[in-house]
């Protein structure tokens, strides 16, 4: 940990600026988790210190620390939108960087936290952004939305021509299956009302349920009550098992659900 790590971490501008000024600082030092100082004042949303760093030519913007983390993998973690907007302004940025477990920036802020729907909307806009990334466990940036229950951000990105929104993940399910699984009422009315999203898929389990049937295991009547609603639904679709939505809410004995079905 250098002086020059110390500076940036604290947020010290004129010691960093004053530091920079030595010719025989070594600018790719790194600290005990493989951070340089660019990494730590972009951490910590030392915007002005970032500004500084950038602008140093033997700064190096995309260093991973011992996580796989960039600054601006860092900086998107933390919420510093300002940060996030600088280092995305420079070509020497990968903005699709992946972190050790396969995360990119985009998926991490899909996946919730700070405020992130500016955040995620910026990177939305980089051409250099995969926008159907998967993670090391097949997760994709819109089920990662889902499951942190962001439904401005699934809004957001489903009005994204590059998100492919019927895609499944890694247990074979779609955003709307993993949404009729969390028994997500809000999540599922904003995928519902895509046109884009295909009601009646099966998942690709042993069962191979659409989102109807997934639905009618849940907790929640209301979730059910939003595909009996939407006239692209198929209240009669089989699932591998041959049995229809009623055959199960029969099987599982729920009155309620029944009643809605008839």
């Amino acid at each position: 940990f250098t002086g020059l790590h110390c500076a940036a971490y604290m947020g010290l501008q004129e010691i960093v600026i004053s530091s920079l000024e030595k010719k025989d600082l070594d600018m790719s030092v790194t600290d005990f988790e493989g951070r340089t100082p660019l990494s730590r004042a972009a951490d910590n949303g030392h915007e002005s210190i970032v500004k500084v760093l950038i602008s140093c030519n033997e700064v190096k913007l995309d260093w991973k620390d011992i996580w796989e983390r960039t600054p601006l993998w860092l900086a998107v973690e933390k919420g510093h939108e300002g940060i996030v907007k600088l280092l995305l302004g420079r070509s020497e940025v990968n903005p699709d960087s992946k972190n050790n477990y396969g995360n990119t920036p985009l998926f991490l802020a899909a996946s919730g936290g700070h405020e992130i729907y500016h955040t995620v909307a910026f990177l939305l806009g980089d051409d250099c952004v995969d926008a159907n990334s998967q993670d090391l466990d097949g997760e994709l940036v819109l089920h990662a939305a889902v499951a942190a229950q962001q439904g401005d951000v699934v809004a957001l990105l489903l009005s994204d021509p590059d998100v492919e929104i019927n895609k499944p993940a890694s247990l074979g399910r779609t955003a709307l299956h993993a949404a009729a699984y969390a028994c997500n009422v809000d999540i599922v009315s904003v995928l519902l009302s895509c046109p884009e999203v295909h009601e009646n898929l099966r998942d690709k389990s042993p069962m191979g349920n659409t989102g109807l049937h997934i639905a009618m295991g849940g907790t929640s009547l209301e979730t059910v009550r939003l595909f009996l609603q939407s006239s692209r639904v198929d209240i009669t679709a089989r699932n591998r098992m041959g049995k229809e939505p009623l055959d199960l809410a029969v099987g599982l004995a729920r009155p309620p659900v029944i009643h809605l079905l008839l």
